[in-house]
């Protein structure tokens, strides 16, 4: 039986944000709501907007469209995971601006919600342990917010001792996803910090880790400023599934989009589609060739995938905040183009690739939304 230590209501809103280890089907939300409703007594009105491959960026962007968590009693961040990538980038001070303004938002937005921060790592942070300044500065962040953080391979270990840490590799069914029997001790780990009440903050006022972070980052959509920057002869498409319904501009090979920008961009949200190519992201004088083909194409189940684009990942670090107006502009690449370029010279996230070797493909680019800081205005 799960403890409760405090008042809990007949009817719980649980959100959840994160990536793919938070949406599977096997994942660890499902056990952790079966334990709630079933021997804490609950019902759960369950708010699912995880999306597998995304970082907190993308949870930005969430909180601005969707906006499930402002309602909710428990909210369950896990993006830690997947933004770890981005240390091998060089941009772990982009992302903590990122991370903290996603969490000074929810603090701010929903004040009475215990926050939970199930911590995930890979499977090769697990078996070959060291530190991690961006784990560390999520510790840091959630610690300063009142947000209840559970070092999930800590407590794992507790349960199954291991001769070496490279036991740990049984924990995962692959790189970056725990096996079932783990995610049901995750979902565990979450059901009793959500029945003692932990994450709960009494602070009256939070100090900023990071004095710029971007709690007040911005969507274009919603500012009603997109359809000025993206040409309206553009193509928009409706793409829909049964997690997602999003409508895109679609970008043609051989075009482009840009704006002026004093601030920074925090995300492109895009969506991933067999058309995707590489983009060549101009910002200012500098310039970047931008491989976005999903590997996960080589699937047949997938037509689409939700994904976002940050451009501090792709710069490496060096796409620094504009103090004056300055022209972000995006090139979609026509096939003969690609054909052209040196592979060595476009930058992919592991999850991405070269398109497929087709002198016959018609490329485009579908762009859902901009999450900015700032201001941005066409040019």
């Amino acid at each position: 039986m799960i403890k409760k230590d405090h008042a809990m209501p007949s009817t719980m809103k649980i959100c959840v944000i994160g990536g793919s280890n938070s949406l599977m089907a096997d994942g660890y939300v499902r056990p952790a709501i079966e334990m709630l409703k079933n021997r804490a007594r609950c019902d759960i009105e369950l708010a699912n907007v995880s999306i597998g491959g995304t970082f907190s960026h993308f949870g930005i962007w969430q909180l601005l469209s969707k906006r499930p968590h402002l309602d909710a009693d428990v909210i369950v961040v896990e993006y830690v995971l997947n933004d770890a990538e981005l240390s091998a980038f060089r941009s772990v001070l982009n992302w903590s601006k990122t991370y903290e303004g996603l969490v000074r938002k929810l603090r701010t937005e929903a004040p009475r919600a215990q926050i939970i921060c199930p911590l995930l790592v890979n499977r090769r942070m697990a078996s070959k342990p060291k530190l991690s300044s961006l784990v560390s500065g999520a510790v840091m962040i959630n610690m300063r917010y009142g947000i209840e953080t559970i070092d999930v391979n800590q407590e794992i270990i507790q349960r199954c001792p291991m001769g070496s840490p490279r036991d740990a590799e049984g924990w995962y069914r692959d790189l970056s996803h725990y096996a079932k029997p783990f995610q049901i001790m995750i979902g565990e780990m979450l059901a009793s910090r959500i029945a003692a009440g932990a994450g709960r903050s009494c602070a009256r006022d939070t100090l900023p880790v990071n004095l710029d972070h971007f709690a007040e980052a911005r969507s274009a959509v919603q500012e009603g400023i997109f359809d000025n920057i993206v040409p309206p002869e553009f193509e928009r498409k409706s793409f829909q599934n049964r997690l997602v319904e999003e409508t895109a501009a679609l970008v043609p090979e051989g075009k482009s989009f840009g704006f002026k920008l004093t601030g920074e961009i925090v995300a492109l949200i895009i969506v991933s589609t067999r058309q995707d190519g590489i983009l060549v992201y101009h910002h200012a004088d500098k310039s970047v060739n931008v491989g976005i083909y999903r590997k996960a194409f080589a699937k047949s189940r997938f037509d689409f995938l939700m994904n976002v684009i940050v451009p501090e990942q792709y710069f490496f670090g060096k796409c620094a905040a504009t103090t004056e107006p300055t022209v972000v502009k995006v090139d979609v690449l026509n096939a003969r183009a690609i054909q052209e370029l040196d592979s060595t010279n476009v930058v992919t996230r592991p999850s991405a690739r070269m398109p497929p070797n087709d002198t016959e493909s018609e490329y485009s680019f579908a762009l859902v939304d901009i999450v900015y800081a700032g201001e941005i205005a066409p040019i």
